[in-house]
């Protein structure tokens, strides 16, 4: 968007509308989901990409020459090889384009490219439905963001946790018929928070063999999150089960709620 829509006089000058138009559509297609984003804008010239790579010293003179058109397009995804006339803070480095064809070859997919001079470019990106797509709820606790799997919950509730009756010294939630023992999500994890409000909200969850009632500071919704397996050393931490990154950028541990409380 920053330098492939053209300006708004620009636009007007070709007949365009002044303002871009980006869309992005997803569909399935037998073994994989096909997720593309188009835009009406100037499209990809692919000399100016087979120059760039030559220069950028990832091409040699004859290897760029021999590519076709729809093979020079793909070359914006080398590190260091961009078209664009001036570097600014979203683009012109040459990176985010390497960044997206790795994501997307790391989950075993593939990414295309169809481009036409004056009409815009379409990216294609080929994944796997093997790919880890989970609805989670999202909790905010001591400030952090966390996810519970949504598979795991039960329910939820606001309640005074200081009001609730004990058992062996243990705050119980009477819930669906039963008395579910609370837990502070923050105490478990070890957070040091500042005092908490009287009325929490309580996450009723599968914990390890029988429901467990997870006190956190606030609810904040559902989202389907695409779930990545943790790497060492994180994967040797206690009660953590993948990350997912928001749309805003910010990764969120998912928690595993059985080994938390078994820990």
């Amino acid at each position: 968007m920053d330098h492939g829509v053209e300006a708004p006089h620009l636009r007007l000058l070709s007949g365009k509308p002044a303002t871009g138009r980006i869309l992005v559509a997803a569909r399935r297609e037998r073994d994989r989901v096909l997720l593309e984003i188009s835009d009406d804008g100037k499209g990809m010239d692919p000399e100016k990409l087979r120059a760039a790579a030559v220069a950028a010293g990832a091409l040699s003179q004859a290897a760029a020459s021999a590519l076709t058109d729809r093979e020079a397009f793909l070359l914006a995804c080398l590190p260091g090889v961009s078209t664009a006339e001036q570097v600014t803070e979203l683009s012109g480095r040459g990176v985010g384009m390497d960044a997206v064809k790795r994501a997307v070859e790391a989950l075993g997919g593939a990414l295309e490219a169809e481009s036409a001079r004056g009409a815009g470019t379409r990216w294609i990106l080929r994944l796997p439905l093997t790919v880890a797509v989970q609805p989670v709820l999202l909790v905010d606790v001591g400030g952090e963001v966390l996810g519970l799997p949504i598979v795991k919950v039960h329910g939820a509730a606001q309640v005074e946790v200081a009001q609730l009756e004990r058992s062996q010294g243990t705050p119980v939630l009477p819930y669906d018929g039963k008395l579910v023992p609370v837990r502070d999500l923050a105490e478990l994890l070890g957070f040091t928070v500042p005092a908490k409000a009287a009325t929490r909200s309580v996450v009723v969850a599968d914990g390890d063999g029988a429901r467990i009632g997870l006190a956190v500071d606030a609810l904040l919704g559902q989202h389907e999150a695409v779930l990545k397996p943790l790497a060492r050393p994180l994967d040797l931490v206690m009660g953590l089960s993948a990350v997912t990154v928001l749309g805003n950028g910010r990764p969120v541990f998912i928690l595993d709620v059985q080994r938390l409380v078994a820990a």
